[in-house]
C-alpha cells in the first residue's frame, strides 16, 4: 500500500485471521479464517510537514464461540501484525534542496463480541532521502494489542457456544490505517511516499474457563461420602464432643453455593450445624466447616444419621454457561452405639449387713414366740 502525494485515497491490509478456542479448562484449539479482497492504495500528502493518515479500511470475519464443559469466566481479543517492508520514495520534482525526512507506522482497532482494543506499531524511524525519486526500504516493527473492555455478563454470553456441538460464531471487525510523518521538507514541495508491502494479521479470541463448582468432603480429591463415628456412648448421656468436617470447593473451580441440606436419617438423634448450612458462597480452593452432634438416648442400640448436601455454581455473577441445576450431591453419615443401662450390683459388705439384719430379725421373732408359749 502506498502513501504519496497522489490524489486522496485509502489504505487497507490483507490478512489471515485465526482463532484460539479453549475447549475446556486447560485446553484450546485453533480454527483459522482468511480475510480476502482488501485493496491497497495511497493517501494524500501535502507540501508541509506533519502527520498524514490513510483512510481506515475495515474487514469483518466470524470466529468460533467457546464450546466446552467449563464455566467461561474471561475473554479477550488480540490483534497481531507481523513485520512488513516499507519502501520510501522522495517525490520532489523541483527546487534546489530535495532532501526529505519521514517515518511511517500503522495503527488499528479490533472489535469482537462487544470487546474493543487499539494499538499501533513502533514505526520505521526517520528515513532521509536526498534525491528525487530516490528510494529506501526499511521494515516496520511487528506489533499487537489486546482488547481492554471490561467484561459484562452480556459479553460473556456473546462468546458462549454451549458445552458440545457446533459452537456458532461471533463477529470480529479489524480496522487498520497507514500513517506517514513528514518531519523535514525544506523545499516546500511534494514530499515523500511510503509503499507498504502486504502482511498478515492474526485475530485471536482468548478464553479463560474453570471447572464447575466441585464440592468435596476432602481437600485431597473428589470425595462425595464421609462417615463419622461417635463410638460407644453411655446410656442417657450426650457425646463428649461433636464430629466435625469440612466441605471443600476444590482448587480451579468456580464459586460454590450450598443449595440444600436434607436429613434423611437420624432426625431427633443427630443434628448438623456450622457454616456449611449457611448457603454462603465460597471460591475454589476454600472450604466451609460443619459439625454433627449426638443427642442423649436412653434406649440401647446402634443409631444412624445421614444428610444429603446439594451444591452448585454460585448464583451471583456466574459467567456464560451458568449451571442452574445441581452439580454435586454429597452425603454425610454418622453412627453412635448407645450402651445398655447398667443395674447396680451390691458390694460384699452390703450382703453381710443384709444377712446380719435378717439373723437379728429372726432372733427377735423366736423370742416373741417363746414368750407366748
Amino acid at each position: 500500500m502506498k502513501l504519496s502525494a497522489a490524489s486522496s485515497s485509502s489504505l487497507s491490509k490483507a490478512g489471515v485471521v485465526t482463532l484460539a478456542l479453549l475447549a475446556g479448562p486447560g485446553a484450546f484449539a485453533a480454527n483459522p479464517a482468511t480475510v480476502t479482497g482488501i485493496d491497497q492504495s495511497s493517501i494524500t500528502d501535502t507540501t508541509t510537514t506533519g502527520l498524514f493518515q490513510g483512510t481506515a479500511i475495515s474487514r469483518t470475519v466470524n470466529v468460533d464461540k467457546y464450546v466446552g464443559s467449563g464455566v467461561l469466566i474471561g475473554v479477550t481479543g488480540t490483534a497481531s501484525f507481523g513485520t512488513e517492508s516499507v519502501q520510501f520514495t522522495n517525490t520532489s520534482s523541483s527546487g534546489s534542496n530535495k532532501t526529505k525526512t519521514a517515518s511511517a507506522y500503522t495503527s488499528g482497532t479490533l472489535d469482537i463480541g462487544g470487546l474493543s482494543g487499539s494499538g499501533s506499531s513502533a514505526g520505521t524511524g526517520n528515513v532521509t532521502i536526498a534525491t528525487n525519486l530516490g528510494t529506501s526500504t526499511v521494515n516496520s516493527a511487528a506489533y499487537s494489542y489486546t482488547t481492554t473492555t471490561a467484561l459484562t455478563q452480556t459479553i460473556l454470553d456473546n462468546f458462549y457456544g454451549g458445552t458440545t456441538g457446533t459452537p456458532g460464531t461471533v463477529s470480529a471487525t479489524l480496522t487498520e490505517r497507514a500513517n506517514l510523518s513528514l518531519s523535514s521538507n525544506p523545499s516546500g514541495n511534494a514530499g515523500m511516499s511510503a509503499n507498504y508491502a502486504s502482511h498478515n494479521a492474526t485475530v485471536t479470541a482468548n478464553y479463560t474457563a474453570v471447572n464447575h463448582a466441585n464440592g468435596s468432603l476432602s481437600s485431597s480429591g473428589d470425595t462425595s461420602t464421609l462417615n463419622l463415628n461417635f463410638g460407644d456412648i453411655a446410656n442417657g448421656a450426650y457425646a463428649t464432643g461433636d464430629q466435625t468436617f469440612n466441605l471443600y470447593n476444590l482448587l480451579g473451580s468456580f464459586g460454590l453455593q450450598v443449595k440444600s441440606i436434607t436429613q434423611t436419617a437420624g432426625t431427633g438423634v443427630f443434628g448438623l450445624s456450622g457454616a456449611v448450612t449457611s448457603a454462603s458462597n465460597f471460591a475454589g480452593g476454600s472450604f466451609a466447616s460443619g459439625a454433627v452432634n449426638f443427642i442423649a438416648q436412653t434406649v440401647a442400640g446402634l443409631y444412624n444419621g445421614s444428610w444429603t448436601i446439594k451444591v452448585a455454581d454460585t448464583a451471583a455473577g456466574i459467567a456464560a454457561g451458568r449451571n442452574t441445576t445441581l452439580t454435586d450431591t454429597l452425603t454425610v453419615n454418622a453412627t453412635a452405639n448407645v450402651l445398655k443401662a447398667v443395674t447396680p450390683v451390691p458390694e460384699p459388705e452390703t450382703y453381710s449387713m443384709m444377712f446380719a439384719g435378717l439373723a437379728l430379725m429372726g432372733a427377735v421373732v423366736r423370742r416373741r414366740t417363746n414368750k407366748k408359749a
